[in-house]
């Protein structure tokens, strides 16, 4: 008896592994999706918005990478806007369509770091390629982890009782956001030190 439950307890996390993994590969690709749409549409841009969107970017550079004082109440911000898409996703697991409204979702994040990239090319040119990767990447592929995480977990506590359903995706959501949030306020300046 013992030996059949912990085969079937075996099967059950090799499903949900799996699941997860073939989730990631699709948010991945919705999110790579948006990130060429956005380079597309930055480098579709005209010379002299070019020149205003690399001027923005490089005052934004000099801003991230002095030494400042206020890193928590940008921590507590990022925090904030993290919390509200989290909810977000999560308000849309109840949907019929949920896999479609979080592909949307993935890939608009997706187009706004392209874009974002794209305006680190036409500020530093080829060394652009580098901030941009360590000021967007980093807190960008956690959010899709947790993304997909949260969604794929949704599904899985169907069966749960509610209460403790609800304890545990509040628990989630906050502690996705001030994770995502944590990686932007604190690793992300100083990578773009390090690559800068």
């Amino acid at each position: 008896m013992y030996r059949k439950g912990s085969a079937l307890h075996r099967r059950r996390s090799f499903t949900r592994r799996s699941v997860f993994c073939g989730e990631l590969k699709i948010s991945l690709i919705w999110w790579g999706i948006g990130l060429a749409a956005g380079l597309l549409f930055a480098a579709a841009l005209g010379r002299e918005a070019r020149q205003t969107l690399g001027q923005y970017v490089q005052s934004g550079m000099e801003a991230l990478t002095e030494p400042r004082a206020d890193y928590f109440d940008y921590f507590l911000k990022r925090t904030y806007a993290y919390i509200r898409l989290f909810v977000l996703i999560w308000i849309l697991t109840f949907w019929s369509r949920a896999a479609l409204g979080i592909k949307i979702v993935l890939g608009g994040k997706g187009f706004l770091q392209g874009y974002a990239q794209g305006a680190w090319i036409f500020a530093c040119g080829f060394r652009g390629i580098l901030l941009g990767m360590a000021a967007l990447c980093p807190h960008n592929l956690l959010l899709i982890l947790w993304i997909t995480g949260i969604s794929c977990l949704v599904s899985w506590l169907r069966t749960v009782e509610k209460r403790t359903r609800l304890v545990i995706e509040g628990g989630l959501t906050f502690l996705s956001a001030v994770s995502v949030a944590a990686v932007e306020a604190y690793v992300t300046p100083l990578l773009i030190r390090a690559a800068g």
